[in-house]
């Protein structure tokens, strides 16, 4: 959790978590520019690394394009400065992808605030949220474009329903997927402590959205919220399984108030014009009950004024829900028009780059497909668990080779040396008999030089027999013999 600072009259804080994948693949930052204090929230998509990088390109150029391009006019539409800023984040991540291929597929969502002195313009892409909150209650909150969204619009499916439901990431508008992106733009004045939350969709899919408000609104504290916050969506997912995706949350607070107001509601409109014609037929009575001389004329003439204004007054009222519901009825038709030419442009542009799967034009035509997903997954489970279990039997078994390894190895060089030793005794009985062979030369030697010629050539009485001399020899031989065997024996 990070603290916004800032010298603009703005307070904040900030929170991005991996949740329970392998990569945070979610952005956040924020900046100082001419205009106002600027917040960004990204949600990359993409395999490998090509999440994070778009989500990073995207935050990262939508802060400078607005530091750059921004300019300090109470009286500009920050609008189109906010949409330039979008586009230019898609136009910095088609070059990446140009530039890179391994990258391609990559994409982000983006909610973006542009915090000035006449008000809040908010621009976003995808399914990543705005919201602003106004003493624990909702004022307002952003459409995602996603494809369970049309339905909830097409009245479907109820918001429930879309946020449970297994498509509800399915988006129809994201960052960095084709060369041009539509940018929807809401303009909300605000008061000094309105709560707008930047969120992605890990925070509010956790969640029923009378739950996130009330998480939101709990703690006066910005770390305290944020924190709590954190904690109910970590319970939330780890309850399912803990492969929850990332989650990462932004939460400002104006310290003065927008010089914009808020847009009276038609209700109070509707009321107040009411009033006025209670208030005008008020006064034409008055008039008629001082210009009518007979009071009981003035009555009757009352009672009838009365009669007939307040039937007026109820037609009056009829007439305008009439024309209430069917401008509504019209307005939901322009714009059910203009989303199915949306979705046709789209499918065909995909068709024609090959560049995006085609979007399921049924959710009960995909609900088969997601319990026989939902069937290998648990199949993959089990396989991976018993892999798991064979894989411990083997390390196990692996120990125990390496104990007998150990063990083998220790005996072996416990022969090696006792092997070492014999050879070093079998040396040294090799050198000793040397030795006593030399001793015996010395001997023979001594005892030839001793009488003047070889004893092999004497015998016992000292004649030359060299038949007995040789016996003599050979028996003075067998007893040298004799002698080695003997120290042999002993040295052993």
């Amino acid at each position: 959790m990070n603290r916004i600072i800032t010298k603009l009259p703005y307070q904040g804080v900030m929170s991005s978590n991996i949740g329970g994948r392998a990569e945070n693949q979610d952005s956040c930052g924020f900046s100082e520019t001419p205009v106002g204090l600027l917040a960004v929230v990204c949600d990359g998509m993409g395999g490998g690394p090509a999440g994070k990088t778009a989500s990073m390109i995207a935050t990262g150029t939508i802060l400078d394009y607005v530091k750059s391009n921004g300019k300090p006019d109470d009286k500009e539409d920050y609008g189109e400065l906010m949409t330039a800023a979008v586009m230019a984040a898609n136009s910095a991540l088609r070059q990446k992808i140009e530039a890179s291929p391994e990258l391609n597929g990559m994409g982000t969502t983006v909610v973006a605030i542009l915090f000035s002195k006449t008000n809040a313009t908010i621009a976003h892409v995808g399914d990543s949220r705005a919201y602003q909150l106004r003493d624990s209650y909702l004022l307002f909150k952003t459409n995602d474009h996603s494809q369970v969204w049309e339905l909830v619009k097409a009245g479907a499916l109820t918001e429930e329903q879309a946020r449970l439901s297994a498509y509800s990431n399915v988006i129809t508008r994201a960052l960095g997927i084709e060369d041009e992106v539509e940018v929807d733009i809401d303009v909300r004045p605000y008061e000094k402590g309105d709560r707008f939350i930047l969120c992605t969709d890990g925070v509010w899919g956790a969640m029923p959205k009378n739950l996130l408000v009330k998480e939101l609104s709990r703690s006066k504290s910005l770390e305290g919220t944020i924190d709590m916050l954190n904690m109910e969506v970590t319970k939330a997912g780890n309850e399912k399984g803990g492969h929850h995706d990332n989650f990462t949350t932004m939460i400002v607070i104006p310290n003065i108030n927008s010089t914009d107001i808020e847009p009276m509601s038609r209700k109070i409109k509707l009321l107040l014009q009411t009033l006025m014609v209670v208030c005008a037929i008020s006064l034409i009575l008055n008039l008629i009950f001082f210009l009518i001389p007979n009071p009981s004329d003035k009555i009757a003439a009352l009672n009838t004024n009365i009669t007939t204004l307040t039937a007026r007054i109820a037609e009056l009222e009829k007439e305008n829900a009439e024309l209430t519901n069917q401008i509504e009825s019209q307005q939901n038709e322009l714009k059910e028009k203009s989303q199915l030419e949306e979705k046709y442009n789209e499918l065909k542009t995909a068709k024609e780059k090959q560049a995006k799967p085609q979007i399921s034009a049924s959710v009960t035509s995909i609900v088969p497909k997601l319990n026989q997903t939902a069937a290998d997954d648990t199949a993959q489970n089990a396989g991976t668990a018993y892999i798991i279990e064979q894989l411990g039997l083997i390390a196990d078994r692996i120990t125990k080779l390496g104990v007998m390894k150990a063990k083998t190895t220790k005996q072996k060089n416990d022969k090696e040396k006792e092997r070492g030793d014999i050879r070093n005794s079998i040396t040294q009985l090799i050198k000793e008999n040397k030795d006593m062979d030399e001793k015996t030369r010395k001997m023979l030697n001594e005892v030839d030089n001793s009488l003047g010629y070889p004893i092999t050539m004497r015998e016992p009485d000292g004649t030359k027999d060299k038949q007995g001399s040789m016996s003599h020899c050979n028996k003075l031989v067998e007893n040298i013999k004799a002698e080695i065997e003997r120290l042999k024996k002993e040295a052993k």
